[in-house]
């Protein structure tokens, strides 16, 4: 057994629990008449949040349906969820939706989230997300100043201690 393999009674403890979440999510899926259309609908601007959470594409529907996904509901959820904690426009209530018109104010909803600045930043500032543009840049050695001491963050700690002490 490698070191990322879990033993046979844990696996089958998490697969419950897993089954146990899935099945949870299916109870509290609204039920109605959905459209294959309307649904994909919601799945494309869906698609456009999802990668914000590092998660992969919802698929698309390839019928019509009579009650929400559990899956579906639970992305949904966690993606109102994020809405409601960042304090921007939240999502319309999934658990009442019955019919294709409530699909598309959420398809629409979920559109104006994905492109709205201050739920990105605050997907972007939360823990263990993953900043995109810090990367590393090595510094070209010819570069380099000569004789320059670097300030490290000690030096600029002491510097604000001077200032505080020469105000005194």
């Amino acid at each position: 057994m490698s070191m990322y393999e879990l033993p046979d009674g844990m696996r089958a403890m998490a697969q419950a629990n897993d089954d146990e979440t899935a099945g949870i999510f299916e109870d509290a899926a609204p039920v109605g008449e959905f459209s294959q259309d309307a649904l994909n609908d919601v799945v494309a601007a869906l698609n456009k949040v999802l990668p914000m959470f590092d998660m992969e594409q919802y698929p698309e529907f390839t019928s019509d349906m009579p009650q929400l996904p559990g899956e579906f509901v639970k992305q949904l959820g966690m993606v109102q969820a994020a809405s409601t904690d960042a304090g921007t426009a939240e999502l319309p209530d999934i658990s009442s939706m019955t019919d294709d018109e409530d699909l598309r104010l959420l398809a629409g909803s979920l559109e104006t989230l994905a492109d709205d600045g201050n739920f990105v930043r605050f997907l972007k500032s939360r823990p263990g997300a993953q900043p995109e543009a810090e990367a590393e840049v090595e510094e070209d050695p010819k570069k380099k100043s000569k004789g320059k001491k670097k300030k490290k963050p000690e030096d600029e700690d002491e510097g604000i201690d001077d200032m505080f002490t020469a105000r005194g």
